[in-house]
Order: structure tokens, then C-alpha cells, then sequence
């Protein structure tokens, strides 16, 4: 199903990069299960605790939109986004607990409305 998701997260927003990130509990490592497009390198990568702009979705619950992501110091791998104007991040929250994030990135600026459909898509 994770792979259906990123893809169609690309073509609903004409993003450049979906990633789907979840919270291995027992470890208590974020790991990026899924990347496509630009972020299809990351795939498997496990995102250190407190790093990145994950770090503040989880701690917060609350969406994350960057309509310059290139003036952002906590993005961990900026090569990846050369050419990228804007990032957003929702929560993915079950049971009333983070359990990980859902990433989109654009060369083109998202808006509000953008984060809510992707906040929405992350509700389901």
C-alpha cells in the first residue's frame, strides 16, 4: 500500500519527492520506508533521533511547510534537494500517537491548502 501512496502523492500535488516515514517502536528509530522521486535514495534510511526536520514533526504533531527549504540548516540530505523551493511534512498519527511522517517535495511553492489535503491524506 505504501508504494500506491507515494506514487499517488506525485501526482496530486506534481511533486518532485513523496517519502513515508514510520516509528519502529521497539527500536525507536524513525526509518523511511518508502522514498520516490527525488527521495527515492532514501528508502531504508534510518533518521537519527532529534535529527532533521522529522525530529520536529514528531515532537510537535503539528504539519511542517517550507516554501524555501534551501535557506532550512536541518534538512539531512540537501544535495537531494537542489532545484526544490518547498517541503511539506504531516504527522502520521494512530491511536492517538505519532507514529511517523509524510513528506512532499516541489520546485514550486505549496500552499496551505496543499498541506491540508496532504494532512487529510495522512489522516486516512
Amino acid at each position: 500500500m505504501l508504494p500506491v501512496i507515494a506514487d499517488q502523492l506525485l501526482g496530486l500535488f506534481a511533486a518532485d519527492g513523496a517519502a513515508i516515514e514510520l516509528l519502529d517502536v521497539a527500536n525507536e528509530q524513525l526509518i523511511t520506508e518508502l522514498g520516490r522521486g527525488i527521495w527515492t535514495p532514501v528508502a531504508g534510511q534510518v533518521i537519527p533521533p532529534g535529527a532533521g526536520l522529522s525530529a520536529q514533526v514528531l515532537a510537535t504533531a503539528a504539519p511542517y511547510l517550507n516554501n524555501n527549504i534551501q535557506q532550512e540548516h536541518r534538512v539531512l540530505n540537501p544535495a537531494l534537494l537542489t532545484g526544490i523551493q518547498a517541503v511539506a511534512g504531516v504527522p502520521l498519527v494512530a491511536q492517538g500517537q505519532v507514529r511517523g511522517a509524510l513528506w512532499i517535495a516541489s520546485r514550486f511553492a505549496l500552499s496551505d491548502h496543499d498541506l491540508r489535503v496532504l494532512a487529510a491524506i495522512a489522516d486516512i
